[in-house]
């Protein structure tokens, strides 16, 4: 567009100005009936514009500018929670394990000003209509990565290690499957802006709230759910494959594996006959420990803390991280 507007002023002052003052001063006043005529039609025509200029210089129609691309997921983490003020304590483990990374916090009303700002009312009506706060926040996750791109978390995960030990910034899409029912599990997803699969999901929520709103159900608003439709032929290519790190149709991926197995290590009996709940679900990469899914004052059923203060399980599993020993470089994709 820019090398299309550069060019029409250029052509028009540059024929008509240059050439009829210099002609018709000189001619008019010494010569009037005589050479007016033989003068006039031989000079005017070859000076005029020519018609076919102008259309070869308007812009095409059809030509509409591209999003932009972004190379590298960016390094920038989105956490969200309706008491902002709880999450100051996750953000100092994530800045402690991450401090190259920008980390934005939002609370519920900055969740809605920003679908109002960047999206839309309908965006935000939707987002005010979704009763349960994990719902609205897996609307909102979709909507800020395909924004800005980056990384969102969900308030209660606890990070062991440091991002740039296991988060290759060249794959396309990454998150976490569960191995006990293979479904996906969102609750940590990295992404580049404009992605059209993020672009998709947000779809399915317009179709469910437009033509559905009326049947809400949890689990069928869930982003688990809806991953699980969007993304089928990823899901059921890892299923198969069990390959943390693959391209599908040209769109590179890299799978974290949730789990609530007992460590291998353990040699206590009774231990690998408790009972596991959901404080006992964590994520691994390449069979490494990368972070707990829940912290342990974290209240599953009513999603908040207990307290403000983040606990961890074991002195072993706190911010100081675990060293994975994976040479990310070396990794076939």
């Amino acid at each position: 567009m820019d090398t299309i507007s550069s060019v029409e002023p250029s052509v028009e002052p540059s024929v008509e100005p240059s050439v009829e003052p210099s002609v018709e001063p000189s001619v008019e006043p010494s010569v009037e009936p005589s050479v007016k005529p033989s003068v006039e039609p031989s000079v005017k025509p070859s000076v005029e514009p020519k018609p076919s200029v102008k259309p070869s210089v308007k812009p095409k129609p059809s030509v509409k500018p591209k999003p932009s691309v972004q190379k590298l997921i960016p390094k920038t983490i989105f956490i969200c929670h309706k008491n902002i003020k709880c999450l100051g304590m996750t953000y100092s483990f994530w800045k402690k394990l991450n401090p190259k990374y920008k980390i934005h916090l939002f609370s519920d009303t900055m969740c809605g000003k920003f679908l109002l700002h960047k999206f839309s009312k309908l965006h935000y009506n939707i987002f005010k209509f979704i009763p349960d706060g994990p719902i609205k926040s897996d609307f909102w996750r979709l909507c800020i990565l395909y924004t800005y791109g980056g990384i969102y978390v969900d308030a209660d995960i606890h990070p062991l290690v440091s991002l740039d030990k296991y988060l290759l910034h060249s794959s396309d899409f990454v998150t976490c499957i569960t191995d006990t029912n293979g479904n996906f599990n969102p609750h940590w997803i990295a992404a580049k802006k404009n992605d059209p699969i993020l672009k998709q999901c947000i779809e399915e929520y317009i179709q469910l709230y437009t033509h559905n709103k009326d049947a809400y159900a949890y689990w069928d608003w869930s982003v688990v759910s809806i991953f699980n439709k969007v993304l089928s032929n990823v899901k059921n290519h890892f299923n198969e494959t069990h390959s943390h790190v693959f391209t599908l149709n040209n769109k590179r991926y890299q799978i974290f594996i949730e789990t609530n197995n007992p460590p291998k290590k353990a040699n206590d009996f009774m231990t690998s006959l408790k009972p596991r709940g959901l404080h006992d679900y964590y994520c691994t990469f390449l069979h490494k420990r990368i972070f707990n899914t829940r912290y342990i004052n974290y209240d599953p059923d009513e999603h908040k803390f207990k307290n403000y203060v983040v606990k961890n399980r074991k002195q072993n599993h706190n911010i100081v991280g675990l060293n994975l020993g994976i040479n990310l470089s070396k990794l076939k994709i």
